[in-house]
């Protein structure tokens, strides 16, 4: 799958146009930039190594970035285009193209099933976005919209139904971001929700554990299977900045049963991987999810000390940015 802006580019009056070269066609950008709600984290690799080593942090006031896949979500811009410009500077980005990594409530991510598929891609696109326009609170045909094919184009044979792995959201919500990045000196090249970016961050991940990540307005929830993503659920955070305790079990419960169902298919324990979850909610878990082997993102990814608390899910989005292999 291309990322979710990977077959779109701005022209001269900042309309999205086609014709931005695809992510698989050409390298990543050697910067990546994550934008949340707490803070604007960048991520650069440096030439000749193995992963990259030099990030930047800079925190945002309360409520300047509200994510949201229909309502405005830059509440304050100002702060966030000087929180952009502050991490570009440590990072010597301005002027550059980026990976742009936004919050996952900005885009809605679905894997569909179908029983035969069109052989056009065009086709393809419309057939997905007719399915998505009652599930959506946007106009379908006037959003972006990434999507690959993760198994068999046609079920006329008896085979198992086709799927598709779509990524949509509204264009004006993409604008939002893409024009404060502008405004800080910088350029996004390709642009994706950062659960999916950070599902490439680790071996672990990459392998099928499932990644919960939490901040203080969302709890993305997603895992891997046979290569591609099967499953990504983001829900909105509580009172407190932590998941509701029913929407994190109900991701836990559908996790559970998803393993057993694939048991023996990989021969490991089933593994969650947390991040942004607090010290007691991680203790409570341990407890009871005895089925499955629970690791703080903090030690699993090796977070610089200088990072804080809460910030794991930047740390793995912005990584994984730059392995992505299935966007």
């Amino acid at each position: 799958m291309q990322a979710l802006l990977g077959e779109q580019a701005r022209n001269g009056a900042g309309r999205i146009q086609p014709g931005l070269r695809r992510w698989l066609d050409s390298p990543p950008p050697g910067l990546a930039l994550a934008i949340g709600p707490q803070r604007v984290a960048g991520l650069r690799r440096l030439p000749g190594g193995p992963a990259p080593q030099r990030g930047a942090l800079a925190a945002l006031p309360p409520g300047a970035v509200q994510p949201s896949a229909q309502h405005p979500n830059l509440a304050q811009p100002e702060p966030v285009r000087a929180a952009i410009e502050q991490v570009l500077e440590t990072l010597g980005g301005r002027g550059s193209e980026v990976i742009l990594l936004l919050p996952e409530m900005t885009a809605r991510v679905t894997l569909l099933e179908f029983e035969q598929l069109p052989a056009q891609a065009a086709e393809l696109q419309q057939l997905v976005r007719f399915r998505l326009r009652k599930s959506l609170p946007f106009d379908p045909e006037e959003a972006a919209l990434s999507l690959t094919v993760v198994s068999g184009r046609a079920a006329a044979a008896k085979e198992a139904p086709a799927q598709v792995l779509a990524a949509i959201a509204d264009r004006h919500r993409l604008d939002e971001y893409e024009d404060v990045l502008e405004a800080a000196g910088a350029r996004a090249a390709m642009v994706m929700p950062a659960a999916l970016a950070a599902l490439a961050a680790l071996p672990e991940l990459r392998a099928g554990a499932l990644l919960v990540k939490a901040d203080a307005c969302q709890l993305a929830a997603a895992f891997i299977w046979d290569g591609y993503p099967r499953f990504c659920r983001v829900v909105e955070s509580g009172p407190d900045g932590q998941p509701e305790d029913s929407d994190l079990y109900t991701t836990l419960a559908y996790y559970r049963d998803f393993c057993e169902q694939q048991a023996g298919a990989n021969g490991r324990r089933p593994q969650i991987i947390a991040a942004g979850l607090s010290p007691a909610r991680l203790a409570r878990l341990r407890q009871e999810q005895d089925w499955a082997e629970l690791c703080d993102a903090r030690q699993a990814a090796a977070l610089p000390e200088n990072w804080p608390a809460g910030s794991e899910g930047e740390w793995l989005a912005l990584r994984g940015a730059f392995e992505n292999s299935f966007l």
